[in-house]
């Protein structure tokens, strides 16, 4: 289920509003405790459906190893969640990655405000 953000600025200073992020990529070593998870944007739920093409550079990736695989992992299967994507968007909304304009010094997930499409 992919995410839709309120607003995204790329860094040209485009502005996409309800911009429509979906998993591109997802790879899992369960056996390294490994997952690399990348997002990529496409302008609007619209644009997603009629299968045009990503925003150009429009990526968010996510590397995760050893404990916090196991964190995530752990929480998913807890939910009793059966669908794989849903421990990559978990993962996503959770992770504490920018920092917050609104507040210095502290940090929130690039997802902050996202809801499941």
């Amino acid at each position: 289920m992919p995410l839709t953000l309120p607003s995204y600025t790329d860094p040209a200073g485009n502005v996409y509003p309800a911009s429509v992020w979906r998993i591109h990529e997802l790879i899992l070593q369960p056996g390294q405790k490994l997952a690399r998870i990348t997002f990529s944007a496409h302008k609007d739920a619209a644009a997603l459906t009629a299968g045009k093409a990503a925003i150009g550079g429009a990526t968010k990736q996510y590397i995760l190893r050893g404990a916090d695989f196991d964190k995530f992992r752990a929480a998913y299967t807890a939910k009793g969640a059966n669908h794989i994507e849903a421990l990559a968007e978990t993962f996503a909304l959770a992770k504490q990655d920018i920092h917050d304009p609104a507040h210095p010094g502290q940090l929130v997930s690039f997802f902050a405000g996202a809801v499941q499409s």
